[in-house]
């Protein structure tokens, strides 16, 4: 299923159980609500944003994704005011992708907007929320084995800012290359709460870091609350890996 250029403004699924794919060109808001996706091989959410939409509000509650490819995709979106990305009370099992991200992946290259004629394009503030939702057993065959969330050339704009908050959620035997359950790339401001990370790992061969999490380039990072056991990598960081991180504050956590 097709939907381009702000066709849909509010996209409300309830209940769907036999969707195979849909590809969302320049939306401005989505909702999924209670839908349960199993054995999908079509990239069930594919989200495309281009240099002259904005996508205001992503919303997925209280569903779930079972051995699908690549559940949920993100890319080339760019912003001119805040965002919001939520993924609340849902489940992702078995979820496999080729790329980054085994589960979700949220990707923005601003390469692309400062090229661009329009310059009125920038990207001011953003939010993505992860909460009581479930990672298990998802592979990515590069980075991310459950989520990828990376960002190129945003620090060019000086008010942008970007944060991603993590609460009561659960990353259990997720595996890939690099960030056995999560990889951040300039991603401002990394707060984990209240989570989980038991047995991810990588599993490359040659030396590679962050057994659970790798968090790249953030200004402040904050674990609180969290266990953290028995994550494998084969280099830096068998739990966590931050480069480039000016302040990193780990409490309350085990």
């Amino acid at each position: 299923v097709l939907f381009y250029h702000s066709t849909i403004i509010n996209l409300n699924l309830k209940n769907n159980y036999e969707i195979l794919s849909f590809y969302l060109i320049d939306i401005n808001s989505i909702i999924i609500n209670t839908l349960y996706i199993t054995d999908s091989k079509y990239y069930p959410f594919t989200i495309k944003q281009g240099t002259k939409t904005s996508l205001k509000l992503l919303l997925v509650e209280n569903s779930s994704f079972i051995k699908c490819m690549c559940p949920l995709r993100i890319y080339q979106f760019s912003m001119n005011f805040n965002f919001n990305i939520t993924i609340a009370k849902s489940t992702f099992l078995q979820s496999l992708c080729p790329f980054n991200g085994g589960s979700i992946a949220i990707s923005l290259d601003s390469t692309r907007v400062l090229k661009s004629s329009d310059s009125k394009v920038l990207i001011t503030a953003g939010q993505i929320l992860m909460t009581r939702t479930t990672f298990e057993k998802c592979q990515s065959y590069r980075e991310g084995g459950s989520i990828s969330i990376t960002f190129k050339n945003v620090h060019q704009h000086k008010n942008s800012n970007i944060t991603l908050f993590m609460i009561n959620c659960a990353f259990m035997e997720n595996y890939s290359q690099r960030g056995g359950a999560i990889i951040t790339l300039l991603v401002d401001d990394v707060y984990i709460s209240k989570t989980k990370f038991i047995e991810n790992k990588v599993n490359r061969l040659r030396p590679s870091s962050g057994g659970a999490i790798v968090i790249d380039g953030a200004s402040y990072v904050e674990i609180s609350t969290t266990i953290i056991a028995n994550n494998k990598a084969t280099y830096r960081g068998g739990a966590i890996y931050c480069a480039q991180c000016a302040h990193v504050h780990l409490h309350k956590s085990k």
